[in-house]
């Protein structure tokens, strides 16, 4: 089995989704796309490859896509998890 991760290695879940792979005695192709980002054409192939409905906005703080779960319970989850990440940075600074 092949299995390639598009990991950040800054982010806690991609570094634990990386050890668990890793855990199976599987090492997986990494694709770090923060430093070599996928083109609008390969992200729609890897969307298309999923299966799974999203929806996609650009992101102009980041000039990157952002992906969000076309589930709309899913989508909640994650906006929440962005405005805790938010506050955190507001009280940082």
């Amino acid at each position: 089995m092949s299995v390639t991760i598009f990991h950040n290695p800054l982010c806690g879940t991609s570094r634990g989704a990386l050890a668990i792979i890793r855990e199976r005695n599987i090492e997986p192709t990494i694709v770090e796309y923060l430093k070599t980002p996928l083109t609008k054409d390969q992200l729609k192939a890897l969307v298309a490859k999923m299966g799974v409905p999203v929806k996609g906005e650009p992101d102009q703080r980041k000039v990157q896509w952002t992906f969000r779960p076309a589930n709309a319970a899913a989508a909640r989850v994650q906006t929440r998890r962005e405005a805790g990440r938010d506050h955190k940075a507001q009280v940082a600074q």
